[in-house]
């Protein structure tokens, strides 16, 4: 079922004499009387005007591009559609949410998976490892949900997250591997 979005706009006018010794006191003393509980009460009879449009929802067909970065491969750009039930669906088993940068989430899965890319600090210094696969996506926190990933993220997230890592423990500290591999030749 196709879903749509009514906008019912209603504009509701009277005219009202008063005595008063300038516009301003004659506001104030309508604005007074209006604010007040069961005074002033606009009904049916001060209708003015009033329209009823219809519109498909914009989110109905809208499409959302983010990164899926699988352990031990490239990330790939992915598309869905945006609406609440498949994003359900796709974040299905992505339990954290973390904050990349300024308007950019990463979705991971739960801690019981293998590890697959490190999330380094400022100074370069190892701060976490990401366990599973994982999702990017431009989400503005003022808005409070995820929205496609701008050309230049989709860009700066492939490039970073490009090649898989291997980690090997060694005593208390991890040495991340960067596996860069080539191009398979074919033969025939």
């Amino acid at each position: 079922m196709k879903k749509y979005v009514v906008t019912v706009c209603e504009t509701r006018q009277r005219e009202i004499e008063v005595e008063a010794e300038s516009a301003e006191l004659a506001r104030e003393a309508i604005k007074e009387r209006w604010c007040q509980r069961g005074h002033l009460r606009l009904d049916e009879m001060d209708f003015d005007h009033v329209t009823i449009e219809a519109e498909p929802s914009p989110k109905q067909h809208e499409k959302i591009t983010y990164l899926y970065v699988p352990v031990g491969k490239p990330p790939e750009v992915r598309t869905t559609t945006n609406d609440l039930e498949t994003m359900r669906r796709l974040l299905r088993g992505y339990w954290r949410a973390r904050p990349l940068e300024e308007n950019v989430a990463l979705m991971s899965q739960e801690t019981n998976q293998p590890l697959n890319r490190a999330l380094y600090g400022e100074d370069h210094d190892l701060q976490t490892v990401i366990t599973g696969d994982f999702l990017i996506f431009h989400a503005p926190w003022d808005k409070g949900y995820y929205e496609s990933l701008t050309p230049e993220q989709i860009k700066k997230y492939q490039e970073r997250f490009q090649y898989p890592e291997k980690f090997v423990k060694n005593g208390d500290e991890f040495s991340v591997i960067t596996i860069k591999t080539k191009p398979k030749a074919y033969a025939r």
